[in-house]
């Protein structure tokens, strides 16, 4: 065998080394591949049960805290706009603050709370609002001037009569 076949064999052999490192590092990379690709399935399957859990735990204690909310609302006293006693309408503004802040905050369903108390709270609104001076205050204070200071409950009271409005509107009643 001469010097330039012995060269070919040698290139030729390297060629085909180079081929097979070449093959098996694509295999390698393969396999790297396939499993970052499982890795990361299972990383989203883990997230997406750790969201239903948590979403499972919000709705539980959404409904808990209900509950509570529950009893304070019925316990509030309707308010006589024409007599009112300071005691309670400071309880009712305090019970509607509470409900809009819980609302807010996302501590209870705000579909479920305008589902519940939409009627109750609009109703108490406004016999507050309706009130005159109130006994008990050394500068004049109306129950408006009260509502204006529980902005939470003033904000949530604008997304009842818009939602009355609207299904009043879509129900064709004026």
């Amino acid at each position: 065998m001469d010097l330039a076949t012995g060269a070919a064999v040698v290139s030729a052999v390297i060629a085909v080394g180079a081929l097979i490192v070449a093959w098996l590092s694509n295999i390698a990379s393969k396999r790297s591949a396939d499993a970052a690709e499982e890795s990361a399935r299972l990383a989203a399957e883990t997230v997406k049960e750790m969201a239903r859990t948590y979403e499972g735990e919000k709705l539980l204690s959404q409904r808990q805290f209900l509950i509570q909310l529950w009893d304070y609302m019925t316990d509030v006293a309707l308010i006589d706009p024409t007599k009112p006693i300071t005691p309670d309408v400071r309880k009712a503004v305090h019970a509607l603050e509470l409900v809009a802040l819980c609302c807010e905050g996302e501590m209870v369903d705000q579909k479920i709370i305008r589902r519940t108390f939409a009627h109750l709270y609009r109703k108490l609104y406004r016999q507050i609002e309706e009130c005159g001076p109130l006994p008990g205050y050394k500068v004049s204070t109306t129950g408006k001037d009260i509502l204006d200071q529980n902005r939470a409950a003033k904000a949530f009271m604008s997304v009842l009569e818009k939602e009355f409005q609207d299904e009043h509107k879509s129900a064709g009643l004026p």
